[in-house]
């Protein structure tokens, strides 16, 4: 079992978006479960995004080999993972 790495602190989301472009979620501890998605009861969630937002998460999902749907998610649990672990801290 190889050893997991620790997420970075972010300061913008630009900076957060920028580190993904480069790395895989596979390699940071806390979001193994994100390989188990198919096996978990999906939930439909309505999102209205602006238009310039929903191009660009859809252009950097694209970059990434992703859906957009996977990033959202992707992104929706390393900030779960974020709050989990601020909490814990406290």
């Amino acid at each position: 079992m190889s050893v997991k790495k620790q997420l970075p602190k972010f300061q913008t989301l630009e900076e957060f978006a920028l580190f993904w472009e480069k790395e895989s979620v596979f390699e940071y501890e806390g979001l193994e479960d994100v390989e188990d998605r198919s096996r978990m009861k999906r939930v439909r969630i309505p999102l209205s995004l602006p238009q310039s937002v929903a191009r660009r998460v859809k252009q950097l999902a694209k970059s990434q080999g992703l859906k957009t749907e996977e990033l959202l998610e992707v992104w929706i649990r390393k900030q779960l993972l974020r709050e989990s672990r601020e909490r814990v801290q406290q």
